[in-house]
């Protein structure tokens, strides 16, 4: 069997010394670590991996994940299919993000690993809703709750349209992870339904179809000329003014 073991020695006389975990067994080679599959996860709860390939792997093999400054992620429910195979799972709920090393340990304490050959992310941002929904394309509209979540700063937000030039966000502040308030200029903005994207820092990003409406002004009457009628008959009206 792998492992420590004890040297004795023993005299004719029956007297012995021991030299407890003096002497180690090991496996002819150390384990090496080539490929996982999937090679990253969110660190938002646990991700299985089916299939962690190299080669020396052996039965009640150890699988870590490791990244400097940070507590080790220990695989659990650990499956080895010797040499080439091991099937896993980490709880990546609040792990850093960015790459970890893999790493396995047989139970002989020899162990490979592969350098930054996991990546941890952190979710795609998710929108719900806007307020206000509506704007007036003859100037700018403050977005007091862009709401939804995994948003981080810092943000970018924009409307985009087909056929239109985006209108991307002013002002845009992440108020926390499920809020950003921003500012959109509108002024002479094309009409009618328009998508809204959110994009993270890290890139991922999150489209809403159709979530913000552009309006035009209503009317407004200054003067009408003129500005009486008698009820039996037709009038015209010479000036209906306003904007």
């Amino acid at each position: 069997s792998v492992g420590a073991w004890d040297v004795v020695v023993t005299n004719t006389d029956l007297q012995s010394g021991t030299l407890p975990a003096g002497f180690l067994i090991s496996y002819p080679a150390s384990p090496q670590v080539i490929s996982i599959i999937p090679a990253t996860g969110v660190n938002t709860g646990a991700v299985a991996i089916s299939s962690l390939t190299g080669t020396g792997f052996e039965y009640g093999a150890e699988v870590l994940l490791k990244k400097t400054g940070e507590v080790n992620i220990t695989g659990t429910n650990v499956m080895v299919l010797p040499p080439a195979q091991i099937t896993c799972e980490f709880n990546l709920a609040g792990a850093a993000e960015g790459p970890w090393d893999i790493v396995v340990i047989n139970d002989d304490g020899q162990s490979g690993f592969l350098a930054g050959g996991f990546q941890v992310t952190y979710p795609a941002p998710q929108i719900a809703s806007i307020t206000p929904p509506v704007g007036i394309n003859n100037g700018p509209v403050s977005i007091t709750n862009l709401s939804g979540e995994y948003f981080r700063s810092p943000a970018t937000v924009k409307l985009t349209r087909l056929g239109e030039p985006d209108i991307p966000a002013t002002g845009v502040t992440v108020v926390n992870a499920g809020m950003i308030t921003c500012s959109f200029a509108l002024a002479g903005a094309e009409r009618g339904p328009w998508n809204l994207i959110v994009t993270n820092p890290d890139g991922q990003y999150a489209i809403a179809t159709n979530i913000f409406t552009v309006e035009n002004p209503a009317p407004s009457i200054s003067k009408i000329t003129p500005n009486k009628g008698a009820n039996d008959s037709t009038i015209f009206i010479s000036a209906l003014n306003g904007t």
